[in-house]
């Protein structure tokens, strides 16, 4: 009975829960779409208020590592390690694009992100106002990043990762 119940927790552990723990977010992440295996980062690396997010091929850049902070919630602020910004969905469109925005002085009203795990190392990130993850899209710009309702499709699953320990750019 001992043998079995102890088998029994060990599997439990290894499930997955419904949202990946924040406090174990590395303090820098690359966050890479599992479909394309691309980093997201600002188009062009840009530090200008509305560039769109795109994918981008990995590199050790600032411009493709994101600071995380940890809401009260349990959601993640993310901050782009070259420009400074976070970002935000362009409208309320079913498929918004979504693009850089400014950090606000109060980190409080910074969007956050619900990280939600799913199987094999990967997660969905999820804006818990809308219940929209975020998903890349072919477009003339290359790849880029909107939200959209979640349909469990390759294109909207994603790796978050430590950052590399040396970054450069």
């Amino acid at each position: 009975m001992k043998t079995w119940l102890v088998s029994l927790l060990l599997v439990l552990a290894m499930v997955p829960t419904a949202s990946a723990s924040p406090a174990r977010l590395p303090a820098s992440v690359q966050i890479r779409n599992a479909h394309h295996d691309l980093l997201l980062r600002p188009l062009n690396a840009s530090r200008q208020d509305g560039a769109p997010l795109v994918l981008y091929p990995a590199q050790p850049w600032r411009c493709l590592t994101w600071d995380t902070a940890v809401t009260a919630e349990g959601h993640v602020r993310l901050r782009n390690r070259f420009s400074g910004k976070t970002f935000a969905p362009d409208g309320d469109a079913a498929a918004a694009p979504l693009r850089q925005i400014p950090w606000p002085q109060e980190e409080a009203s910074a969007p956050a992100w619900r990280i939600a795990l799913l199987t094999e190392g990967l997660a969905k990130i999820i804006d818990p106002r809308t219940e929209r993850a975020l998903t890349a899209r072919e477009s003339a710009a290359g790849l880029i990043v909107t939200i959209e309702p979640w349909q469990d499709l390759p294109s909207q699953k994603w790796r978050i990762e430590a950052a590399p320990a040396r970054l450069t750019m």
